[in-house]
């Protein structure tokens, strides 16, 4: 069994996992600076990358998120823009050229088997940090961890900093936005990041979607609760499946809550082993080579 696992450039939340993956033997190769993998190997792409699909090696696809959806179709809505149906298509047509398919939550597993069809297998990606037992909210700042693009809902969380007083809100990896009350630092070292993790009272997920999200499990992990719309679907099982945050319907629900803050305390619920990274390439196996 030889898995090489191919992605086009590392980088984001793709290239952590992969780093971790490394760093226990596992085989990366990045076809913008590797060229296409060589035979002899099975391949498991992390990302899209066309040129390899033609190869006779055996090959799997690891769906992390979702590709050439418009905010219409994340809706359920009808989507009428021809650039974004045809990209849609193409995506479609490009997921049948895999043997299997896995995703990094349940909610990515329902989202691409509503949208394009398919089915396959639910692993957790790893997070080898451990989670305290208990969290106590504390202080009065509001954290946002992300990129700029619509997806990651960025304008939600500036409507809040807008209409809700008290508070400081703070926005990393954005160096500017619409809203005067909020600050943006734009891109961190993991040092500065953890230390704000760690003086932030809440972590705020107003992603529209997310597969996984490690930002969550590191704010999680360093002791501050995450508060997560539904609609941000990983982020939002994560949160749920380790306890040390609360999960809301609406972005009415979140207003309310921040504006009471009735709970105080979270309690660790007992985390999912296979966000242990030998747990997780142990199902990853056992699932591509039965």
């Amino acid at each position: 069994m030889k898995l090489l696992h191919v992605v086009k450039r590392r980088a984001g939340g793709i290239g952590r996992y992969l780093d971790l993956l490394e760093s226990v033997g596992e085989k990366v190769w990045e076809v913008e600076r590797d060229g296409l993998p060589p035979k002899g190997w099975s391949l498991l792409l992390h990302a899209v990358v066309p040129e390899v699909v033609k190869l006779p090696n055996r090959k799997f696809f690891f769906m992390h998120g979702l590709r050439s959806v418009s905010r219409r179709m994340l809706e359920g809505k009808i989507e009428f823009n021809p650039k974004y149906l045809v990209k849609f298509i193409q995506f479609g047509r490009y997921l049948q050229n895999f043997e299997k398919i896995l995703f990094p939550s349940f909610s990515m597993a329902e989202t691409a088997r509503r949208l394009y069809g398919v089915k396959g297998k639910v692993i957790y990606l790893p997070f080898e940090e451990g989670f305290p037992q208990k969290v106590r909210v504390e202080g009065r700042t509001l954290l946002w961890v992300g990129r700029e693009a619509w997806i990651k809902g960025l304008d939600t969380f500036e409507g809040l900093a807008e209409e809700l007083s008290g508070w400081r809100f703070v926005v990393v990896g954005v160096t500017s936005g619409k809203s005067r009350r909020v600050e943006y630092l734009g891109r961190l070292s993991w040092v500065a990041l953890k230390r704000l993790y760690r003086d932030s009272t809440f972590l705020l997920v107003t992603s529209r979607y997310e597969s996984f999200s490690y930002v969550t499990l590191e704010a999680m992990s360093s002791g501050t609760p995450v508060l997560v719309l539904k609609r941000a679907g990983g982020a939002a099982e994560l949160v749920e499946k380790v306890g040390l945050g609360r999960v809301f319907n609406t972005r009415e629900d979140l207003k309310k809550y921040l504006m009471q803050l009735p709970q105080r305390n979270f309690i660790l619920k007992i985390p999912h082993p296979s966000f242990l990274l030998q747990e997780h390439l142990k199902r990853l196996y056992a699932y591509l080579f039965p």
